[in-house]
């Protein structure tokens, strides 16, 4: 689990992932409570959708180990909303094992103002949505390739294919496989599913 994935109101000394872990004993503690507190409305909204998903249930034992899937659930669905940028370590449950004797009390938060950075020079938000501007295509692609755009290109169903001639490939054929648009929101599952078609042309 990542490093301040859980922060727990009562110290047991436990030690995951490097970050220092508060925890009650495990085998006696249930869920006694689930609430959501994070600062950002919009994000409060979106992490808020599928609620009916969760991993996380009321009465449930307490398990880490869901937690972290829980977690990547949520990262999930906000990629699949926009964020572009969001991450499990974005992503933090608090756990309050002082109210009631073997229960716990979750609160999942998320970090404030984190800073991430594009390309390890562009500072980002990763609490925002980003749209897709251009998609370009090329078969060619390797880091000799990585900076040049031949004049043997074509822009046709919304796509730049670059290099046209090297493609083995009809880009007609190529574009059925694409699920990102110009203009779209960036959605993971969009992105997954272009990979898999894609692949699947060359088999």
């Amino acid at each position: 689990m990542g490093k301040q994935s859980l922060v727990f109101r009562r110290y047991y000394g436990t030690r995951k992932g490097g970050a220092l872990i508060n925890a009650p004993p495990f085998n006696t503690a249930v869920i006694a409570d689930i609430t959501n507190d994070v600062y950002l409305s919009n994000i409060a909204i979106d992490l808020a959708r599928e609620e009916n998903k969760s991993l996380l249930h009321v009465g449930d034992n307490f398990d880490i180990d869901v937690l972290e899937k829980e977690r990547k659930r949520l990262t999930r669905l906000m990629r699949n909303e926009g964020y572009f940028f969001f991450s499990n370590d974005l992503i933090y449950f608090h756990a309050d094992s002082i109210k009631e004797k073997n229960k716990i009390f979750l609160t999942y938060k998320i970090k404030e103002d984190p800073v991430k950075f594009f390309n390890d020079s562009v500072q980002v938000d990763p609490y925002s949505t980003f749209k897709i501007k251009n998609v370009y295509v090329r078969q060619d692609f390797g880091e000799r390739f990585s900076k040049i755009i031949d004049s043997d290109t074509i822009s046709q169903w919304g796509y730049h294919f670059l290099n046209e001639s090297t493609f083995t490939v009809k880009p007609k054929v190529i574009s059925r496989s694409i699920f990102h648009n110009p203009n779209d929101f960036y959605l993971l599952e969009n992105h997954e599913n272009t990979f898999r078609r894609l692949t699947a042309l060359n088999n």
